[in-house]
């Protein structure tokens, strides 16, 4: 499925997106709005963990699921926090984890693993912060490998179903688990000498790469591929102020396609 950014706003908050008709016909995929959302997620936990990207579209979910998320702004940006928010009516969990390395998230994945509870959803994205702070893709693939291997211990359960025990294990599912790439970066709209110097057009494809190899993605791996630098790539350098954030839009798209294929292809136990 591919997206297109129409730009109606010269504000990058207020720019919008549509599926390519052609293409909505043939994925059948839609579009949903507040309420739609709202029945599909009704008794859902979900965990999105990562760097400033996955906050971004964490951000997009509340945007989505809320009229107004003004009140809790100050919270969902406060640097370097955690953030959780029970939808009491519709049973509904949301956290954001801030996990800026593939570590974090590894760590955070063999906690699950231990206390045998998971999340229903599991979104996760990192490896700006290595680029930038680290530099050294060979370590990150590494990283990313260590990140599998905890992500297929994580406990299989059967969504809405409270005893799991009493079910045979063909019904068991993994957690839905999705993977945002690395954004398209702009060298010329970084905003420091460093990141100029660390955060290259080369430095992206050699962890792109090593993304790819880590077998952390499907089919391979358990989780799905969110493909950010995709997105980013089809708006372009007007859809970013810094050559590495986007314009709400791209994560807005992000979330549609998420909750569209989390509808279609839960991971079962073989």
């Amino acid at each position: 499925m591919e997206e297109r950014v129409t730009l109606n706003d010269t504000d990058l908050d207020k720019w919008d997106w549509t599926w390519k008709q052609e293409l909505q016909k043939s994925c059948h995929f839609k579009k949903f709005d507040r309420e739609e959302a709202i029945q599909v997620l009704r008794g859902t936990w979900i965990v999105v963990a990562g760097d400033s990207q996955a906050r971004l579209l964490f951000v997009a979910l509340l945007e989505l699921l809320f009229p107004s998320i003004e009140e809790l702004r100050p919270q969902l940006f406060k640097r370097h926090s955690n953030f959780e928010y029970m939808f009491e009516k519709q049973q509904m969990r949301l956290e954001f984890v801030w996990a800026p390395y593939a570590a974090n998230l590894t760590a955070m994945a063999s906690e699950f693993g231990e206390r045998q509870v998971c999340p229903d959803v599991l979104i996760m994205g990192a490896g700006l912060w290595h680029m930038l702070h680290v530099g050294d893709h060979n370590q990150y693939g590494s990283s990313l490998s260590e990140l599998q291997r905890a992500l297929r211990s994580l406990p299989m359960h059967h969504k809405n179903v409270a005893v799991k025990d009493a079910l045979p294990a063909k019904d068991l599912v993994l957690p839905q688990i999705f993977w945002m790439s690395l954004p398209t970066l702009i060298p010329s709209l970084l905003q420091s000498e460093v990141k100029q110097k660390q955060m290259t057009t080369y430095k992206l494809q050699v962890y792109s790469r090593e993304m790819l190899e880590s077998q952390v993605l499907h089919p391979k791996g358990v989780a799905m591929l969110l493909d950010i630098q995709k997105l980013s790539h089809l708006c372009g350098p007007q859809c970013t102020r810094d050559g590495i954030h986007y314009s709400p839009a791209i994560y807005q798209a992000a979330l549609q396609l998420l909750i569209n294929s989390s509808l279609r292809s839960p991971m079962r136990l073989q």
